[in-house]
C-alpha cells in the first residue's frame, strides 16, 4: 500500500524520459556482450507500470511542455530487436516512442564498441594495444585492463582509435558481428507512432573530436536520416550520455542546425518546476542550458519490472 501511494507521489512530481537500447529474448547477458538489454516482457510490463503513473507522450511532446506527470520512450542505436520485438508492443499500447540511429550502423558496419567488447571477450586488448600505440595521434594510458572504460572518454579520440580498430580486426580477416545483428534503413518502419533521431554517425565520444570532426558525425548523420525520409526529432541523443561526453562545440554545431534540445543518460528523473515556454528545469542539473538547447535527463531501465520501480524512488530519493 506504502509504495504505490509514493509512486502516485512521484507521478505528480516527476517527468521521466525512459532509455532502452536492446530489447532481445536473448538467454543471457554474455550472448550480448554485456549490451544493455530489456526481454520483451519486462519491457511490456515496465511500459504498463508507467502508463498507470504517466502520461506517456513523444518525446518532442515533451520538450514543447515538460509538466510533472509526463513521460517520454527512447530507444538508442536502432538495434534489430527494438524493431522486430519492441515496436509491436508499443503498437498494441498505442505508445509513441523516439528511435535514435547511427548512420554508420545502418551501412552494415559493425559498431566500435561492438569490436572493442569482442576484443576484451577474446583476450586480444594487448595485441591491439601493442600495435595502436605506434598510431599517430595516440593517447597515452590505454591499458588492457581500463581500456573499456578509459576508450570511452575524451581523453582518446575515438576516430582515431575506431579506425585503429578496424585496421586490427581486418588485418587478421575478421569483423566481429554486432551481437544483435544489423539493420537496414529500408527495414525500418516509417509509423505514426514512431520518430527518429540524431545520434550521431559512429558513436563517437564527441568531446574527444575537433570541431569539424564534430560536425561530420552531426550533421552527416542528420543528412542521411533526411535522405532515408524519416520523421525525425529536434532533439539529440548524446552519444554515452555524460556531460563531459560533448564541449561548447558540440552545443554551437546543434544550435546552428536547428536542434531544440539534448537528452543525457545520466540515471536521473526529470522534475519540471513550472509549466510552459520557460522550460525550467532542476537546480540540480550539473550543465545549464547553452545556445538555446534544453537538456533532460534519461533513467535507462532495469531488467526487471521491480528494478525500474525502485530505481525511480532511489533517484527521487537523492534528489531530496
Amino acid at each position: 500500500m506504502f509504495l504505490p501511494l509514493l509512486h502516485r507521489l512521484l507521478g505528480r512530481r516527476a517527468a521521466p524520459i525512459l532509455l532502452y537500447h536492446a530489447t532481445t529474448r536473448a538467454e543471457s547477458e554474455a550472448a550480448l556482450g554485456g549490451l544493455h538489454n530489456v526481454a520483451p516482457d519486462i519491457l511490456r510490463r515496465q511500459l504498463l507500470w508507467m502508463r498507470g503513473f504517466f502520461d506517456i507522450v513523444s518525446l518532442d511532446a515533451f520538450f514543447e511542455s515538460p509538466q510533472p506527470g509526463k513521460a517520454a520512450v527512447t530507444f538508442d542505436d536502432g538495434h534489430p530487436s527494438v524493431f522486430r520485438e519492441a515496436l509491436p508492443i508499443l503498437r498494441e499500447l498505442q505508445m509513441p516512442c523516439t528511435v535514435f540511429l547511427n548512420g554508420s550502423s545502418l551501412r552494415e558496419n559493425t559498431p566500435w564498441r561492438d569490436r572493442v567488447r569482442a576484443l576484451l571477450q577474446q583476450d586480444l586488448a594487448e595485441d591491439f594495444l601493442r600495435s595502436y600505440r605506434t598510431t599517430p595521434g595516440r593517447t597515452e594510458g590505454l591499458t588492457a585492463r581500463n581500456f573499456y572504460r578509459m576508450s570511452k572518454t575524451g581523453a582518446v579520440n575515438s576516430r582515431t582509435l575506431a579506425q585503429a580498430l578496424d585496421r586490427f580486426w581486418r588485418e587478421r580477416g575478421l569483423d566481429p558481428l554486432p551481437p544483435t545483428g544489423h539493420v537496414s534503413p529500408q527495414d525500418l518502419p516509417k509509423d505514426s507512432l514512431v520518430t527518429y533521431g540524431n545520434h550521431t554517425l559512429h558513436h563517437y565520444v564527441l568531446s574527444s573530436l575537433s570541431e569539424e570532426e564534430q560536425r561530420e558525425e552531426i550533421l552527416g548523420n542528420q543528412r542521411l536520416l533526411e535522405e532515408w525520409g524519416f520523421r525525425c526529432s529536434r532533439v539529440f541523443s548524446l552519444p554515452f550520455g555524460n556531460a563531459g561526453d560533448c564541449d561548447a562545440a558540440t552545443f554551437r554545431i546543434l544550435r546552428e542546425a536547428g536542434y531544440e534540445g539534448i537528452v543525457y543518460s545520466r540515471n536521473r528523473l526529470n522534475f519540471p518546476r513550472h509549466v510552459g515556454r520557460d522550460r525550467s528545469w532542476p537546480r540540480h542539473q550539473e550543465l545549464p542550458l547553452q545556445d538555446g538547447l534544453v537538456a533532460a535527463e534519461r533513467a535507462m531501465a532495469p531488467a526487471t519490472l521491480t528494478g525500474l520501480q525502485k530505481q525511480f524512488l532511489g533517484m527521487w530519493a537523492r534528489r531530496m
